[in-house]
């Protein structure tokens, strides 16, 4: 089954995908994947340092996650 999540209407009203170091979703062949069941509302989270690899800088990391790194970075 097909679930597509679509942003508002308003390309202002757009946000951005959140970093979590326990992210619900992954970057797959050019497709945002739900790694589990998203709840209606729940927002979508990434691991920036997977999906920007060498592209993001080594940033403090305050989401929250039970298993928060406490950086942002590029895992091995």
């Amino acid at each position: 089954e097909k679930v597509w999540a679509l942003g508002p209407p308003d390309p202002m009203a757009w946000h951005p995908l959140t970093h979590s170091c326990e992210p619900n979703a992954r970057i797959e062949g050019g497709a945002l994947r739900a790694r589990s069941p998203l709840r209606e509302g729940e927002a979508i989270t990434v691991d920036y340092g997977v999906v920007f690899g060498g592209a993001v800088p080594d940033l403090p990391c305050v989401c929250g996650a039970a298993r928060c790194r406490g950086r942002i970075v590029v895992d091995d």
